[in-house]
């Protein structure tokens, strides 16, 4: 039974109910007086059974109608953005809006069967839920045009950024205008091709374009990118220039020359871009000698400002600073042509003419120079100026043969000698504390390498007790900071 059943139940109810206290006020028998209150209870009933079901029904519609309005809400801009991506939609936020939206459709459809099979529905109830349902089907077309309207504008705006000017500077030094941009804009826009490639493959998959439109729009975007990456090269040719030591200048280098690579293995390259990349390459090329130079004279002035004053009261960091220039010439001369080659000494004498530094001096020497090497500068040394400094006390000590390895592949041994027909493999180690158990590790291993008979870890500290009781079993000798001080104060043949 349905409501109206219920009530048309209680209407009768009532009635009867008022028929039979009539005929208990004419008779004024009792058998009428209860027939009286028991279609009286009857008609209570059924009235209330018929509330209930209307306000179940009500009920179920309301709720029907607040899944319609969730569905049908729009859906914002702001909702498909990451918080930190401003520029374009983010997809795992795109797909769990779409999914949500489409558990909501699906879900109100069961829903209205539902109501239908179970609530014992009015007409007018029926033809609620069916206006529901109609209305939610006509959303769905504009909401899926909605996410696909959504989907499309993104990648254009998209296309729209990675395609706009926005350069610090024209030239048309290399015979074609180039558009120069900051290092930072670069990497944005790359990161932004990353996206558009990445957006295109799954705009397609999902038929959002035709695969014919998205290719031709990243043709459009490839032919854009030779363009920046053109632009991109000619920055390497301005920076390059501004290079202050050869750290700097071999990075920019390497990254000019990887780029260079790069975009000349791009087959949608005109013949006529191809010139214009080979003549930018030729350009930085032709400059590399005269920036090298540079460098060498911005160095070599630094050095000289250093010896002569930072280091004034200090000969020993004086000659160090010298000798790390040396070497800065030595390790970079690969990069030297012949006229380079003898601008580098040219710079080196004048260092040592405006210094007064004497290009033979030797560690050695300066051991003789005075009576006692101060151990607090060599607790100042770097790792290989340390190396170093042990290679010469372990000579001012009487040891022979010595050779300071080559750092990579050195099985953990800085220095090989011999001293009476023995020979020793040492590990150096300039630490701020004390050492353990790895260096002696190390030179166990190091020893047998380079078949020597004894291994040494030669330090400016001092060693931990389980480096010494692994010393003692592995037959190491530890040189601690007492020992290192000793050898410093003994004189050769002394």
């Amino acid at each position: 039974m349905n409501k109206d059943d219920y009530g048309l139940y209680a209407k009768i109810s009532i009635g009867l109910a008022i028929l039979f206290v009539i005929i208990w006020f004419c008779t004024q028998q009792i058998i009428f007086d209860v027939l009286f209150l028991c279609f009286l209870v009857v008609a209570v009933v059924f009235w209330k059974k018929r509330e209930n079901e209307k306000s179940d029904n009500k009920r179920a519609i309301n709720d029907l109608e607040l899944l319609k309005s969730k569905y049908t809400k729009q859906i914002m801009d702001y909702e498909l953005r990451s918080s930190d991506d401003f520029y374009s939609i983010d997809d795992d936020k795109y797909n769990e809006i779409k999914k949500e939206k489409e558990k909501t459709y699906n879900r109100i459809k069961v829903e209205a069967t539902a109501i239908k099979m179970n609530h014992n529905l009015s007409q007018d109830e029926i033809e609620q839920v069916d206006i529901i349902i109609k209305d939610v089907k006509l959303h769905k077309k504009e909401i899926d045009q909605q996410l696909l309207d959504m989907r499309i504008n993104d990648f254009y705006k998209l296309k729209k950024r990675y395609m706009s000017p926005d350069l610090i500077t024209k030239t048309e030094d290399y015979g074609e205008e180039v558009e120069i941009y900051s290092r930072d804009s670069y990497i944005y826009r790359e990161d932004i091709y990353d996206k558009l490639i990445d957006k295109a493959n799954i705009d397609v998959k999902n038929g959002v374009f035709q695969e014919n439109d998205m290719g031709r729009m990243l043709l459009e975007i490839r032919e854009r990118r030779v363009e920046l990456k053109t632009g991109e090269l000619a920055s390497f040719d301005l920076t390059i220039r501004e290079a202050k030591n050869f750290d700097e200048f071999c990075e920019i280098k390497e990254e000019a020359e990887k780029l260079y690579v790069e975009i000349t293995n791009d087959n949608i390259m005109t013949e006529k871009q191809l010139d214009l990349i080979d003549t930018i390459k030729e350009c930085i090329d032709l400059d590399l000698q005269g920036i090298i130079r540079n460098i060498i004279e911005i160095q070599k002035n630094e050095y000289i400002n250093k010896i002569k004053y930072e280091y004034a009261n200090s000969k020993q960091h004086q000659r160090i600073a010298y000798n790390k220039f040396k070497d800065l010439l030595k390790n970079n001369s690969n990069l030297f042509d012949e006229e380079t080659n003898s601008f580098s000494a040219k710079a080196l004498r004048e260092l040592e003419r405006e210094t007064g530094i004497d290009y033979e001096i030797t560690h050695e020497e300066m051991f003789k120079e005075r009576e006692i090497y101060p151990i607090d500068e060599i607790d100042k040394m770097d790792g290989m100026d340390f190396e170093k400094i042990c290679a010469d006390i372990l000579s001012y000590n009487g040891f022979e043969n010595i050779e300071v390895t080559q750092g990579s592949g050195d099985q953990g041994i800085d220095v090989l000698t011999e001293k009476d027909g023995i020979k020793y493999a040492i590990q150096c180690k300039r630490y701020s504390s004390k050492l353990g158990n790895t260096p002696i590790q190390e030179v166990h291993a190091g020893r047998k390498y380079y078949k020597c008979q004894i291994g040494v870890v030669m330090t400016n500290n001092y060693f931990t007790p389980g480096a010494i009781n692994l010393a003692n079993e592995t037959g190491t000798l530890l040189w601690d900071r007492d020992k290192l001080i000793e050898m410093l104060n003994t004189k050769k043949g002394k």
